[in-house]
């Protein structure tokens, strides 16, 4: 709450909020490694006049998705449209370049990903709709259209060995399982399976429980062990170690990282 009881003029006010709030930036940089994004609204003379302001701006928080860094009046906030007035089939770079044109609600966006990627790779799905700003959602979009191209090119046996892993990969699975699912030769499937993914059966499946788990440490503060369970690992040291070769950083390193949950006790 800021009072300027000898203000000269409504452009003084806003000329001093607009220098405030540089400054507000500029400390978040320093002190927190943070680039920000600051609203500013025309001053009110009244509680109910300030309240009502509140209320404006809440309405339209989801428009921060699509603004840069920087500070901005309530009136610059894009309009956000409840349905995409284009289809989710287009073209992979159409669509991209759409998504950047018009803005959508989070509920658009997410119905659009989701008839565009019917039946496909859930952890794609689920980094597009984690993403907090059109930058990051758009390469996360390149990244699942550019997969899902690949995809559309496995060999039809491996692509239906990719689904059954998407569904199952948190149970004991085994290669040789897998491939009988799909009437292959375990040797062979092993190799079809490595040509077409670039990695062997057991590497993908352990990478993708990783993504599984990173997930759930930037959105969950339970237990890491706990977390690593239910995403299929049994074994704990081994989850830590191959967390630690995977991405680079302990799991408990990668969760404070990403800003989520307090320091945890060794377990």
């Amino acid at each position: 709450m800021l009072f300027f009881p000898h203000a000269v003029s409504r452009a003084s006010v806003l000329q001093q909020l607009q220098a405030l709030g540089q400054k507000i930036q500029v400390l978040i940089r320093r002190y927190f490694d943070l680039q920000s994004v600051l609203i500013l609204t025309a001053p009110q003379v009244s509680w109910l006049a300030l309240h009502k302001a509140w209320q404006a701006v809440a309405a339209q928080v989801e428009s921060v998705f699509y603004l840069p860094h920087g500070m901005f009046h309530l009136e610059d906030l894009p309009v956000l449209q409840s349905s995409a007035p284009f289809a989710a089939d287009l073209p992979a770079e159409e669509l991209c370049h759409s998504l950047e044109q018009i803005p959508l609600t989070k509920q658009a966006r997410r119905a659009l990903v989701h008839e565009r990627f019917a039946g496909q790779d859930g952890a794609e799905l689920a980094t597009l709709d984690e993403a907090e700003a059109l930058p990051s959602f758009l390469a996360a979009l390149h990244k699942a259209l550019d997969a899902a191209r690949s995809a559309s090119r496995l060999h039809p046996s491996v692509r239906q060995a990719m689904a059954i892993l998407e569904a199952h990969y948190r149970e004991n699975l085994t290669q040789a399982e897998v491939a009988a699912a799909v009437y292959l030769n375990p040797a062979y499937f092993s190799t079809l399976f490595k040509k077409n993914v670039g990695q062997g059966f057991r590497e993908y499946l352990a990478a993708r429980r990783i993504d599984a788990v990173k997930r759930c440490l930037r959105s969950s503060t339970g237990r890491i062990k706990d977390i690593a369970a239910a995403e299929g690992f049994d074994d704990y040291p081994y989850f830590c170690r191959l967390f630690k070769n995977l991405v680079g950083q302990t799991p408990q390193e990668y969760r404070l990282s990403q800003g989520q949950g307090p320091v945890q006790k060794k377990e």
